[in-house]
């Protein structure tokens, strides 16, 4: 789901390949129309936004953003429509370290056609920190 200022929720996109801190993958939720980007440097973020239902920026659709959290040297956030592409150096919260083929994710968790959240164990309270829990 968006959220309200215009940013994806990551644990939605179901990822399609990754190499270490880079990915591209696909937003499938009702409200994936629109674009959006988010490039930073350290905690200073520039944001575009074109999607209904969000909040405007300081320039109508474009604005400076100081964010705390996912805070990276570089970072790196497009959409357009359904396809997303993130990326973040050195890797953070929002863009984990993946290794994906095609579809097929090999690393931190193995699985086709997964969500972020599901890869990193959001979704699957059996899994804590890369080990599935004996049932």
């Amino acid at each position: 789901m968006v959220k309200e200022n215009g940013d994806l929720e990551e644990d939605d996109v179901m990822v399609c390949c990754a190499l270490c801190c880079i990915n591209c993958g696909l937003y499938t939720e009702w409200d994936c129309m629109g674009i959006s980007a988010k490039i930073g440097l350290l905690c200073m973020h520039c944001k575009c936004c074109c999607k209904c239902r969000t909040t405007c920026l300081p320039c109508y659709c474009c604005g400076p953003v100081c964010q705390r959290s996912g805070c990276a040297l570089l970072n790196l956030q497009l959409h357009a429509c359904c396809v997303v592409l993130t990326g973040a150096f050195p890797c953070n919260q929002d863009v984990p370290l993946l290794l994906n083929i095609l579809g097929w994710n090999i690393y931190p968790r193995c699985g086709c056609y997964e969500t972020i959240g599901y890869i990193r164990g959001h979704e699957d309270e059996g899994y804590i920190e890369g080990e599935q829990m004996e049932r």
